[in-house]
């Protein structure tokens, strides 16, 4: 008996507690399991970094916005560093191509949420050749040109696997660049200002593709959602073209079915918005998404990829060169969107050229 108690006194004792909470724990994770939790869960993740990513260029107004609660003073201060110094780094002729492809691995994991929340879809139809650089033109713009960020991230898209995985750098206004925080970002994602010079010089110092948006301005603006059309500002931009003449790089017509739709815009005030947008350099433009907010509406973006359209080189091209290569582009692009409106769903729109 004596042996029978001591080895009952030597045995570990169970904690009644810590049993309770283990059956507990098993419990919760089965109903977890049970309820689908984890996908909401994963999901809620998923849009909660789409979010943060759709308000990034609200970032630097908001930090002034902070300070100017405090002191006005300091506000105009540091507003006022903030803009320059962004501006004097990335003006005209002596912004660089300032890409890190350490960053873009590095933020593969929040821009993964950017292609989910649509979703963002690629389709590459055009020859495209492994050894060649490309001009790419996107259009439409829209609000963001979001499908665009399929060749800034393509290991999210169908060209990761594709041959001709592009390396691109993106031509944007120089207003984007001189946000506050969010310029310098950007520009390590391949951002450059969209001027020529700064273009040209990219094209025959590098060994970058480039992807514009010729729209620019006037295509964010001129959009009427209530229209049924898909409206492409393409009649004066010839820049681009120009610009491809005289790199000799061909030109790749891209068009995302859906970016017209992923916001809500106001036509008010247009001709005075159009006016200040121009003379400012920036865009000012009325737009709401979900629940009256930043955040886009979840509509699919297709974005189709076409044939290369080969140019011939010359350093100074004539007009009547531009002209026929720019007629060229808009046949192109033209029978890209009638190609492939039917199976992206916008069978019913037509596109029109201004």
């Amino acid at each position: 008996m004596r042996e029978l108690r001591q080895q009952q006194r030597s045995a570990p004792r169970t904690n009644p507690t810590a049993a309770h909470a283990n059956i507990g724990k098993d419990e919760v994770a089965e109903c977890i399991s049970w309820l689908g939790a984890e996908g909401l869960w994963d999901r809620f993740c998923r849009f909660h970094r789409a979010a943060a990513l759709f308000l990034l260029p609200a970032s630097g107004f908001l930090a002034v916005g902070v300070v100017a609660c405090f002191s006005v003073t300091w506000s105009l201060a540091f507003g006022a560093v903030l803009f320059a110094y962004p501006h004097l780094l990335f003006k005209g002729e002596k912004g660089g191509v300032h890409k890190s492809q350490t960053l873009i691995r590095e933020f593969a994991h929040w821009s993964r949420a950017l292609f989910e929340y649509f979703p963002i879809k690629v389709s590459v139809v055009g020859r495209l050749d492994h050894r060649k650089r490309y001009l790419y033109a996107y259009h439409p713009h829209g609000c963001y040109a979001m499908g665009l960020f399929s060749l800034v991230f393509p290991e999210h898209s169908e060209l990761h696997h594709h041959p001709a995985r592009p390396d691109v750098v993106v031509g944007v206004a120089n207003s984007l660049l001189c946000l506050p925080f969010v310029g310098r970002f950007v520009a390590r994602l391949g951002f450059v200002p969209a001027s020529p010079a700064t273009l040209l010089k990219v094209c025959r110092e590098t060994h970058y593709s480039i992807a514009l948006v010729p729209g620019g301005i006037p295509e964010m603006l001129e959009y009427d959602r209530s229209q049924n059309d898909e409206v492409v500002y393409l009649s004066r931009r010839k820049g681009f073209v120009k610009l491809a003449i005289e790199t000799g790089m061909p030109i790749v017509p891209m068009y995302g079915f859906g970016e017209n739709d992923i916001f809500v815009r106001y036509s008010w005030l247009k001709r005075t918005r159009l006016f200040l947008s121009r003379r400012f350099r920036i865009t000012i433009q009325l737009f709401r998404g979900r629940w009256f907010t930043l955040l886009p509406f979840r509509t699919p973006i297709h974005v189709v990829i076409g044939n290369p359209i080969e140019v011939p080189q010359a350093r100074n091209p004539s007009e009547d060169l531009v002209d026929r290569v720019h007629a060229q582009y808009k046949s192109a692009l033209i029978e890209l969107f009638n190609a492939h409106k039917t199976e992206c769903g916008y069978g019913d729109r037509r596109l029109v050229l201004i």
